[in-house]
């Protein structure tokens, strides 16, 4: 790809120029030939020209024009009598102070002559310089499309033929889901991520926008546009400010010529909440929320009502005259007694069938059947006996209620409670009777080995008691005795004096007292275990 760049030799030699008085304008294009250029690496700005043996080729120019205020082109034409010499460098040269104020890099191409029976070719080099006050600067005052082709008209055209296929799918301004939805979060005021279309013009927004907000009440306006360099990419740029509220899409053309598409997104109160004016979707999507389910239109746009109660889940009820008696499903006065009847004619037997009324005094309710669930406001949703038969319950009284039993180890009869028996295979509750349910190991490896059911006898952790003896001490006597001269008898007399005796076992008093009940047990509080029977 090629590479271009205005030197920084430029700079000086602009300043000068206009210092001077004198049009900043180079006069020559360069050809040249650089052995071992790279073409995509970029170009040095303090780059200069090359050794004269590389240059090729050196032409007048052959005419300059005006892009805009900021941009300048400059061409040079080469017919079929120049060559034959191929060339990597082009430059722009000013050839009274030998400056080189422009630079472009290029793959290796070639300029052939026509001679000798050989064709030759034509060659035209359009060289853009780009910067501030290049049209003043240069005093050049022709306008480049008038000599050369305008291939701008056309990428203009077609950037307007998408523009106006967007207004035909989603209209002057349209949003997707929550794109540009304004909200405060935390103090502060911020448009969503999210892609809108605004007079045509795609604008996304990568992630949330702050918006500054100094005033209430407020409107949030949204301004979009096209811009980018005459060369370079152009892009949708948008801002989004504070402003005075309109309906509608406003369009401006700003002070360089650049059309405006404005819309209000959001008002801000006094009280500082946020009221949303977006226009979200496609315009059949628009058209959608306009024309469908019109309350003027009494849901006239439903054309199979049928369907449309089964996809809203409405009983038949809903569709259906409810004041004709022998209907499918009915609610009539019958009796002359205020009293309402529901479920005739579905199915439901007479014995089936409730009758409300009001009595003048209290709600008549009349069940023509010889067992029902009742419910009421604290029963909405009855559990049903199967799910609890068996679930041992602490109960806080001695006696275990109907349709209850005590867990004390007691058989039932397996063929009068068979949903028991399912729980309890053997015909026998668990004896809970002073007794501490334990969870089931159910592979864990905390309480191994045990089934359900299985009992477990008492047992304390293994550990061990320490004893701590100061020291203490044997007394001993030592007793002697001499016989005198013909005398016979006993000296008795004690002396001081330290000796070690070694001894076998000997008991130090040394003992561990006792201490707790006789069980081990946590803080508790007596309940007696019962189970629902059926």
């Amino acid at each position: 790809m090629a590479q271009s760049v205005i030197t920084h030799a430029f700079e000086t030699w602009n300043v000068q120029r206009v210092l001077d008085g004198v049009a900043a304008r180079p006069d020559k294009v360069v050809f040249a030939l650089v052995p071992g250029q790279d073409e995509s690496v970029p170009v040095d700005r303090n780059e200069g020209s090359p050794p004269a043996e590389q240059i090729q080729h050196t032409a007048a120019i052959t005419q300059a024009g005006v892009l805009n205020e900021n941009a300048v082109v400059y061409s040079v034409v080469l017919d079929t009598t120049v060559g034959d010499w191929d060339y990597n460098w082009i430059g722009l040269l000013d050839s009274q102070t030998n400056t080189v104020l422009m630079i472009v890099h290029v793959r290796t191409q070639q300029k052939l002559a026509t001679r000798n029976g050989q064709q030759g070719n034509s060659l035209t080099r359009n060289l853009m310089m780009q910067f501030d006050g290049a049209a003043a600067a240069t005093q050049i005052n022709v306008t480049a499309d008038t000599w050369q082709i305008d291939f701008s008209a056309r990428l203009n055209g077609m950037d307007e033929e998408l523009r106006l296929s967007h207004i035909d799918v989603y209209g002057r301004a349209a949003f997707i889901n929550d794109a540009f939805l304004v909200v405060k979060s935390n103090g502060q005021y911020q448009a969503s991520s999210g892609v809108g279309y605004l007079g045509g013009l795609r604008v996304a927004l990568e992630q949330p926008f702050d918006i500054v907000v100094d005033k209430l009440p407020t409107t949030i306006v949204l301004d979009v546009c096209r811009k980018g360099e005459v060369t370079g990419r152009w892009e949708t740029v948008f801002s989004l400010s504070q402003g005075n509220g309109f309906g509608g899409v406003v369009e401006y053309l700003d002070d360089v010529g650049i059309r405006h598409y404005r819309k209000s997104i959001a008002n801000i109160d006094s009280a500082g909440w946020v009221h949303d004016l977006r226009i979200k979707g496609t315009l059949s999507q628009q058209k959608a929320i306009v024309d469908f389910l019109r309350k003027d239109n009494n849901l006239a746009a439903l054309s199979d009502k049928e369907a449309s109660r089964k996809n809203l889940g409405l009983g038949a009820l809903a569709t259906m005259d409810v004041d004709t008696a022998r209907q499918a499903l009915h609610i009539d006065q019958i009796d002359n007694d205020r009293v309402v009847r529901a479920g005739g004619g579905n199915g439901m037997a007479d014995g089936h069938q409730i009758s409300l009324g009001w009595t003048g005094s209290g709600l008549r309710v009349q069940v023509d059947a010889t067992s029902f669930d009742l419910w009421h406001k604290d029963n909405v949703f009855p559990i049903h006996a199967a799910e609890i038969v068996g679930i041992p319950l602490p109960y806080p009284g001695a006696t275990a209620p109907d349709g209850w039993l005590k867990c004390n180890g007691q058989s039932f009869n397996k063929a009068a409670f068979p949903l028991l028996a399912q729980r309890y295979p053997s015909g026998f509750l668990p004896d809970l009777r002073g007794e501490f349910i334990r969870g089931w190991d159910d592979s864990r490896g905390v309480d191994p080995g045990r089934g359900l059911l299985s009992f477990q006898e008492s047992q304390n952790l293994t550990h061990s008691h320490g004893v701590n003896d100061p020291g203490h001490s044997h007394p001993y006597n030592k007793y002697e005795g001499s016989v005198g001269s013909g005398l016979a008898g006993f000296d008795y007399d004690q002396d001081a004096w330290n000796a070690t005796v070694y001894t076998g076992h000997v008991g130090t008093g040394i003992s561990i007292a006792a201490s707790g009940g006789h069980e081990a047990r946590p803080r508790n509080i007596a309940f007696n275990y019962i189970v629902r029977a059926a």
